[in-house]
């Protein structure tokens, strides 16, 4: 069987800006040392935590990561990020909470060293698709999805065979009134047989002084048959 690649996540973003008693939104960079935020919140079914991870950036998205100035703080909600680094990756702040229950609102909250703070506000959603059949006839194929918002868009749907000279499906389809529906023709070059699903809402909403990414995904298998 050919190995299921991650997809690059379940869920819709709430965004506004925090402002007044003391909590204020960072300025729009305007200079090669402003800083750029990264924030990821990435989760998998089945998975016991749900990941969360910020990345701070020198003068931009594509520039060098780094850490925040001594005596800042990040927090999701309240719990506080620490600080590490890879050496691909370079440096970021992580940490997992636990994912029963992590449905819903939450805050990412950065303080400075002066005592500034900014938060970001957003809601997550982990979606579940409804039981599928051990197999499935060619044709129109529809699956089942609760617990994305009306306005959560396309899921991204990958669908791979056991034939390695077939091309695996990899699309972008829209959920409709809790359905998420494959045209039969865009099954034509899977091969009958074992089918592994993957399927991963994964939205990134630009920000003034960022990019939010939101990610959720779950894994299925079934027969194909004609």
């Amino acid at each position: 069987m050919k190995a299921i690649p991650l997809l690059s996540f379940i869920v819709a973003a709430v965004l506004a800006a925090g402002c007044g008693n003391g909590v204020r939104e960072p300025k729009a960079a305007a200079d090669p040392a402003a800083v750029y935020y990264e924030y990821q919140v990435m989760g998998e079914e089945g998975e016991d935590s749900v990941s969360c991870r910020l990345q701070c950036r020198r003068g931009g998205a594509a520039g060098p990561t780094i850490l925040l100035d001594p005596g800042a703080t990040v927090l999701m909600d309240s719990t506080p990020l620490a600080a590490d680094s890879a050496g691909f990756s370079g440096f970021y702040y992580e940490t997992g909470l636990p994912a029963a229950g992590f449905t819903g609102k939450h805050n990412w909250t950065l303080t400075d060293k002066s005592g500034h703070s900014s938060k970001l506000p957003f809601t997550f959603n982990a979606f579940t698709l409804a039981d599928i059949p051990a197999q499935l006839k060619r044709g129109d194929l529809q699956f089942e999805v609760s617990g994305l918002p009306d306005d959560a868009g396309r899921l991204h749907l990958l669908l791979i065979d056991t034939a390695w000279t077939s091309n695996d499906l990899n699309a972008l389809l829209p959920v409709k009134n809790g359905r998420l529906t494959v045209p039969a023709a865009r099954l034509a070059e899977l091969k009958s047989g074992p089918i592994s699903l993957e399927l991963r809402y994964d939205e990134t909403t630009p920000l003034e002084t960022g990019s939010l990414r939101l990610s959720y995904g779950l894994r299925r298998s079934f027969d194909l048959v004609d």
